[in-house]
């Protein structure tokens, strides 16, 4: 994968990297017209496709014919990488040799990489994080090493002996939980990226992972913003200074600077900031305006340069009249016993009030009943959430939960439950049978009338066909609750009128 990248960029040819073709809406998006796959990998639809197969590394590379290389040029463009998509389709963002080279001088000195550094990404290739700092391992003299979900993680780490690893903070906190409880501490530094890592899972890190935390808050258009290299968990918020080479803005909703120490929208540019989206102009002109760049964060900054992120400006939930972010629930939550993973949103009820829901992967020793009680003692006089079962929050590559999903997803379902009750879309049958092999169970799904495969579809489908089976699960208790209270009520009702009638 990175030599194709490489060999493509001494060729000034531009390269994307994509991990699944079954989204035809981002294939067409990309309008890429040569396939480079491994074989018996990906397969292109139309176009152009390489193979690029094992024996292409035994070959006598001196043998080989020359390949003519184009003068290096800093405007070339070389890479293209697409952004979270936290709000639906992924923008595409193109990066020059301009900017992959201010990215790598400056990191370097930032971050300090340096020649004793085995770089490990825990993010694919189709993220900065895991496509730059792996260019400034190299330019600083380290080596990378490559990470691969389906091998152990700890034994990943001991054999190559990655002393810097990048993750986002959910799988950081499920890397840290998978290793043995006997797994030597390597005292590596743990570079998290896109979004805030809870204290109990830092902990946990700094127990059986990491001598150090660093937390670096940035995106993939704007690079590096601010950096900490000691986190105050105090401070939730704070996301540490402002990086050398990034300028920080903060405005009011009429786009105007408001003093340090108030909160608004983040705005910033740089030498590592590009200055558009590729092929999308109405994209452009709402995220890249007057020179700024505006990645949609709420924040604060204080009078030494201290960025405080609060949360996303089309996240802010309006609950009746009371204006909270979806982190601060998050946060107040979080460690209950038996939540693996949550993430908080809003959908308005019937009255088309907004109403707070958070949806839970639930593990051993979870109860709802605690959850409400953590809720109710951090937020007293609010009304408790609705909770949704998931299988697992939906999130992008950076491991940003995508709210959007969450809310259509339950708006779908309650919308379908007060026409016709809740429906019953799919269902799973698992071959629990004497004659089943125990240890890989075979598992389809049935949509529409239709038997599939659940283990071959693709992850995102089968995250989303989880949540709507919980939240059909949900729904049938909530109807049963319902039947409940309306019998009681009848009751009650009925002992009115014979004490009224005596």
């Amino acid at each position: 994968h990175w030599l194709a990248i490489l060999a493509a960029m001494r060729l000034g040819v531009i390269t994307v990297t994509v991990y699944n073709l079954g989204q035809q809406e981002v294939l067409q998006m990309l309008g890429a017209q040569v396939l480079i796959t491994e074989r018996g990998n990906l397969k292109a639809e139309g176009g152009a496709m390489i193979t690029m197969a094992e024996d292409w590394l035994t070959e006598d590379a001196m043998a080989l014919p020359a390949v003519p290389l184009r003068p290096f040029d800093l405007a070339q463009p070389v890479r293209i990488l697409l952004s979270s998509g936290t709000t639906g389709l992924p923008k595409k963002i193109l990066y020059t040799n301009a900017i992959i080279g201010a990215r790598i001088r400056y990191s370097i000195e930032d971050y300090g990489f340096a020649q004793h550094h085995r770089y490990m990404s825990g993010v694919g290739l189709d993220t900065a994080g895991a496509y730059v700092f792996s260019l400034v391992a190299w330019a600083a003299g380290g080596a990378v090493a490559f990470y691969d979900a389906a091998l152990p993680f700890g034994k990943q780490i001991e054999e190559t002996r990655a002393n810097l690893l990048f993750m986002s903070p959910v799988q950081a906190a499920n890397s840290v939980e998978a290793l043995p409880a006997d797994f030597p501490n390597p005292g590596l530094t743990l570079i998290v990226g896109g979004g805030r890592m809870p204290q109990l899972a830092a902990e946990r890190a700094k127990q059986k992972l990491a001598s150090k935390i660093w937390i670096v808050y940035g995106s993939t258009e704007a690079g590096s913003v601010s950096l900490t290299f000691e986190p105050d968990y105090a401070r939730p918020e704070a996301v540490g200074k402002r990086v050398a080479t990034a300028q920080i803005q903060i405005v009011d909703e009429a786009g105007r600077p408001v003093p340090r120490g108030t909160t608004g929208e983040v705005c910033t540019r740089g030498v590592c900031c590009v200055s558009q989206y590729l092929d999308d102009p109405e994209a452009t002109r709402l995220y890249f305006r007057d020179g700024w760049f505006h990645p949609g964060d709420l924040g604060m900054l204080s009078e030494t340069d201290e960025l405080f992120i609060v949360g996303r400006v089309g996240d802010v939930m309006n609950l009746g009249g009371v204006k909270i972010t979806p982190g601060v629930i998050e946060d107040a939550l979080m460690e209950c016993p038996g939540v693996k993973d949550l993430a908080a949103f809003s959908v308005p009820n019937e009255l088309g009030v907004e109403a707070l829901w958070v949806a839970i992967c639930p593990g051993e020793g979870y109860t709802e009943q605690e959850l409400h009680r953590r809720y109710l003692a951090r937020f007293p006089n609010r009304q408790p959430p609705s909770v949704a079962l998931v299988e697992a929050i939906p999130r992008n590559a950076m491991s940003k939960a995508q709210r959007h999903q969450l809310r259509e997803m339950v708006k779908e379902r309650l919308a379908a439950e007060r026409v016709s009750g809740p429906p019953v879309a799919f269902g799973f049958r698992t071959d629990n049978s004497a004659t089943a092999n125990k240890e890989s169970k075979v598992a389809t799904v049935k949509i529409n009338d239709k038997e599939y495969d659940f283990d071959t579809l693709p992850e995102e489908v089968k995250s989303q066909l989880a949540s709507v089976q919980f939240i059909d699960a949900e729904l049938h208790r909530m109807n049963l609750q319902r039947a409940a209270l309306q019998t009681a009520r009848t009751s009650y009702m009925k002992a009115v009128t014979e004490a009224l009638g005596k």
